[in-house]
């Protein structure tokens, strides 16, 4: 799939990875949005991909597209997030976005998503006091 528009695409998988303690993921399909929040850190987020593509009864090879929530946040977790992303991208060939924020209701509409050809992590500004 090379389309652009990823509101066209039939499943999305949503992550964030942009709070030091918090990692979210989410699956998007047929305007339902399902998502699983744990307080871990990203380190843990193929485990938290596999828990919730179990939950709604799916597989890795069924994920259309790969939207990364992209906004200042953990350095670290910034970077595991995109890196996620990147290698998905690389491997299948298929898109990814970026959005800076989270889709409500499990609505995503084509201005609140960017397409990239490799996602930049955002990192908060070092406060040096």
């Amino acid at each position: 799939m090379t389309n652009t528009d990823a509101t066209n695409s039939g499943t999305i998988l949503v992550i964030d990875t942009n709070e030091r303690d918090q990692t979210t993921v989410g699956w998007l399909a047929k305007g339902r949005l399902t998502v699983l929040c744990q307080p871990v850190r990203a380190q843990e987020l193929p485990t938290m991909i596999q828990q919730l593509l179990n939950k709604v009864g799916r597989s890795i090879e069924t994920v259309e597209t790969v939207a990364v929530v992209n906004h200042s946040g953990s350095m670290t977790g910034a970077r595991i997030g995109a890196t996620y992303a990147n290698t998905w991208h690389w491997l299948t060939g298929r898109p990814i976005f970026t959005t800076p924020t989270w889709p409500k209701s499990g609505q995503l509409k084509s201005r609140q998503l960017r397409p990239v050809k490799i996602v930049k992590p955002l990192y908060q500004p070092l406060s040096l006091q």
